[in-house]
């Protein structure tokens, strides 16, 4: 085995294409641990962030999501409660947003979670409420998303339990995505 040790690898002056070939087919490239992938390889930016305390929910009224509690923001895109695509990341996004709601068990109930991109609904998941009243629900949400620099994603819930309700802070209530490679 060798080691090459280089700081920039680049085309040949005269080489049209700009290509550089590492291996071959069925040659397997690995990354030893704790290298860092930046650039067009990375699932940046990514952010994953929760509620510090529960949030109350009024009664068939749309409501914003407050996240005001940040696990990690790779590129520091989420503030304000939502996320902004930064500059040069346009692409496609992974969104995954799930709450935990105080709720109970009567007929027709409904909660409808929300990804909303630029102030409108993008993509929405309705759960009926069935089951135990005194048993929390949970809401569910994962979408793809096509975004555009400075595009923003906020995340809103409206439900139908006749009173004012709590999304339950903790670890069953939270809001990531990250940017897809090679999609």
């Amino acid at each position: 085995m060798s080691t090459l040790k280089v700081s920039t690898i680049s085309p040949l002056g005269t080489d049209a294409t700009k290509t550089i070939t590492v291996g071959a087919s069925g040659d397997t490239f690995k990354l030893t641990d704790g290298i860092t992938v930046s650039g067009a390889g990375a699932n940046t930016p990514a952010f994953s962030v929760g509620l510090s305390g529960n949030q109350d929910i009024p009664n068939n009224t749309l409501t914003k999501i407050t996240w005001d509690s940040e696990v990690y923001d790779t590129d520091n895109a989420f503030a304000s409660n939502k996320f902004t695509v930064p500059t040069d990341k346009a692409g496609k996004y992974l969104f995954e947003m799930v709450i935990q709601i105080e709720y109970g068990n009567g007929a027709g109930e409904y909660g409808d979670l929300k990804l909303r991109v630029n102030g409108s609904t993008s993509k929405e998941v309705r759960r009926a409420v069935s089951g135990n009243a005194s048993v929390a629900q949970s809401i569910v949400l994962v979408a793809t998303v096509n975004l555009s620099v400075g595009d923003y994603v906020e995340g809103f819930l409206i439900h139908t339990k006749g009173t004012t309700q709590a999304i339950q802070a903790g670890v069953n209530t939270y809001f990531s995505g990250h940017r897809l490679i090679g999609a």
